[in-house]
């Protein structure tokens, strides 16, 4: 699924969130877990990509550090081999290195 995230780098209170998304008229907001290369522990802030610059306003509005940016997001979970799961992440951490791309995910189990 084609989304607007924004990717937090300080913590942030998930109710204020919905609360704050809410009165701004949100289409939709959700929370993802963080990339796990990520160096921060905070899970990502989710919404549809017409509401990109909302996306951006709310987290300036409630002074939450982090980055926005459209990415697509695995729709299911696979479960693969140990040795499949491996090889991923090393192509993952090779995708990483290119310039402009920010965060790779995976939809492995």
């Amino acid at each position: 699924d084609h989304k607007a995230m924004f990717m937090p780098t300080t913590a942030y209170d998930k109710d204020a969130v919905v609360e704050k998304a809410l009165e701004m008229n949100f289409q939709d907001i959700d929370f993802a877990p963080n990339p796990e290369d990520s160096e921060h522990d905070h899970d990502c802030i989710v919404a549809a990509v017409s509401d990109l610059g909302l996306l951006h306003d709310l987290a300036h509005e409630l002074k939450i550090d982090g980055a926005t940016s459209l990415v697509y997001l695995p729709k299911e979970r696979i479960d693969i081999s140990d040795e499949d799961k491996e090889k991923n992440f090393a192509a993952m951490e090779e995708f990483e290195n290119l310039e402009g791309i920010d965060a790779v995910f995976h939809n492995m189990s």
